[in-house]
Order: C-alpha cells, then sequence, then structure tokens
C-alpha cells in the first residue's frame, strides 16, 4: 500500500491498524504515534519547543514585573 499526498501519514496508520481489528484506542494512538517520527518532519516536536521558548520568555518577563 503506497502512502499518496491525499492520504495523510496518520490517516494510513489508523487504516493498518484498524484492519487488525483492534479497538478505537489503540488506532487513535498508533496515529497519533505516526507524528512523532522524523519522517513525518518532526512538526509536533517543533512546536512543543517553540511554545517553550514562548512560556520561558512570558516567565521571565513575569518575573521582571514582580
Amino acid at each position: 500500500m503506497q502512502n499518496t499526498e491525499e492520504e495523510t501519514t496518520q490517516l494510513f496508520t489508523s487504516h493498518v491498524v484498524s484492519s487488525t481489528r483492534t479497538d478505537t484506542y489503540s488506532s487513535i494512538s498508533a496515529s497519533i504515534g505516526a507524528l512523532k517520527g522524523p519522517m513525518h518532519g518532526g512538526a509536533n516536536s517543533m512546536v512543543t519547543k517553540k511554545w517553550w521558548k514562548i512560556l520561558r520568555k512570558i516567565l521571565i518577563h513575569m518575573m521582571k514585573l514582580n
């Protein structure tokens, strides 16, 4: 099975895992796990890093106000 541009990595993973007749939670967990890999672009980890940088700046700013 080939992953096309129209079918995302998460959807593909969900289809494959669901085809084993597993429960919905396992299928969703596998789909979320597919986002973690560097082949997907690692977008979620980049967002997490950016979020921590923003949070750090906010905390530093709040400490200066006190």
